[in-house]
């Protein structure tokens, strides 16, 4: 899997955040209409992340930033079995 380098994605939606006064936001693994499968312009959380896994969402504060995924994809996230991994 090629890496993404979400850096400059990440900066701009914290400055998005700060502006509207967001504290958290979660990106999904689905569309808006619940969709088993997506098309990409709706792809947020892997835009966001570089994870293009089937499951799992991306958890992004003003500091940190986060993915959770389940145990089909931790191989796929390169997470080594763990639940939740920092970017």
């Amino acid at each position: 899997m090629e890496q993404v380098d979400t850096t400059g994605r990440l900066s701009r939606l914290r400055g998005l955040m700060k502006q509207h006064k967001v504290d958290v936001y979660v990106v999904p693994s689905e569309d808006s209409h619940s969709s088993e499968y997506i098309a990409g312009c709706d792809a947020r959380r892997e835009f966001i992340s570089g994870f293009s896994g089937s499951a799992g969402c991306a958890i992004i504060t003003l500091d940190k930033a986060a993915m959770a995924t389940d145990g089909r994809c931790t191989y796929m996230a390169g997470m080594g079995g763990r639940a939740i991994r920092r970017w």
